[in-house]
């Protein structure tokens, strides 16, 4: 089995904006290998940007865990505390209506492997079982596409509760940043275009000066919640194009 690359996810589709009604979505990149992704809502509704919070502090309570197992029983207590939040009605509500979806969402994925560039297709969801407990408990299952790529360390090093305070572009610069990693790269360079509109989803309209302060903004974001040390991530002119640089 291909171990899914969930940095891979273009979280730029899930946002809070997205209509209650919409029940698919097609993603494909351009100007590079071809990638791409149609995500369908079997019942109910698509995720939303807050609800990849949610699954971010699942993933971190489940790398917490002495004996991680494809099973995760949690309180609405360690979600909170794992999301730095307070435990209320609100959150509960939160939870129950952002866990169903990634259960009841179909995403099937056409591209290049992000570590090793062959193609492949890959039909998977995130969670295989969703439910409350008698005890007011919930319990999880990891779908094994989303359970092998947690064990090969995705999304690690960044907790929920910090993630939490990111905003959505920054998130995602973090997310593309750590699948580097993953994969043993030192360095990288990109054209700030295709940073933007291939690998963090800028909607392509987006002029110029406008997603060159966004990249900026999202660097010094993570800067600030110290995921990145200063100088490890910038843009710089050459010649007439943008250029962004991430060293480790």
């Amino acid at each position: 089995m291909t171990p899914l690359q969930l940095e891979e996810f273009p979280l730029a589709l899930l946002t809070s904006t997205c209509p209650a009604c919409l029940s698919r979505l097609h993603y494909a990149s351009g100007g590079g290998p071809l990638r791409s992704m149609n995500i369908t809502a079997e019942a109910g509704r698509l995720p939303t940007s807050g609800s990849m919070f949610v699954l971010l502090s699942l993933a971190y309570l489940a790398r917490r865990l002495a004996k991680p197992d494809r099973f995760l029983d949690f309180s609405l207590r360690e979600v909170a505390g794992a999301m730095n939040q307070k435990e209320c009605g609100s959150l509960y509500k939160r939870l129950r209506s952002s866990v169903r979806p990634w259960r009841d969402t179909l995403y099937t994925f056409e591209g290049p492997c992000l570590s090793t560039g062959c193609a492949y297709r890959s039909s998977f969801r995130i969670l295989e079982t969703c439910a409350e407990l008698p005890d007011g408990r919930w319990r999880l299952q990891w779908s094994d596409s989303a359970w092998l790529a947690l064990c090969d360390g995705a999304w690690s090093g960044l907790e929920a509760k910090t993630s939490a305070k990111l905003g959505s572009l920054s998130l995602r610069l973090y997310c593309f940043i750590n699948a580097q990693v993953r994969t043993g790269a030192d360095s990288l360079a990109l054209p700030a275009k295709e940073l933007a509109f291939e690998r963090l989803g800028v909607f392509r309209s987006v002029p110029a000066r406008k997603y060159l302060g966004m990249i900026r903004d999202a660097c010094v974001a993570l800067e600030e919640a110290g995921v990145l040390r200063p100088g490890m991530s910038k843009l710089d002119k050459q010649a007439s194009e943008w250029t962004w640089t991430w060293k480790r």
